[in-house]
């Protein structure tokens, strides 16, 4: 990974964790998880788009994303978690 991207991709949650008033810590986390997810759901995936096609798999996923991202921010907003 060259350095330019890596510090594209460190800037990214910076700023998301600016912007939810979370610590750094919870952020990585947070997409770490999201990552763990993807990978682990790969499989059944590929079934599923065999049997519905790609693009409806693919429509399905990027609302799927979507949703998990603003309930991870609506969650954090929610429990009172925040930078010290």
């Amino acid at each position: 990974m060259s350095p330019a991207v890596a510090s594209s991709g460190l800037s990214q949650l910076i700023f998301i964790a600016e912007q939810t008033q979370s610590s750094l810590a919870l952020t990585t986390l947070m997409f770490s998880v999201e990552a763990c997810t993807s990978l682990l759901s790969v499989g059944r995936t590929s079934k599923m788009m065999d049997l519905y096609g790609h693009k409806v798999m693919m429509i399905t996923g990027l609302v799927l994303q979507a949703s998990n991202l603003l309930l991870m921010t609506e969650q954090i907003q929610l429990i009172g978690i925040q930078k010290s």
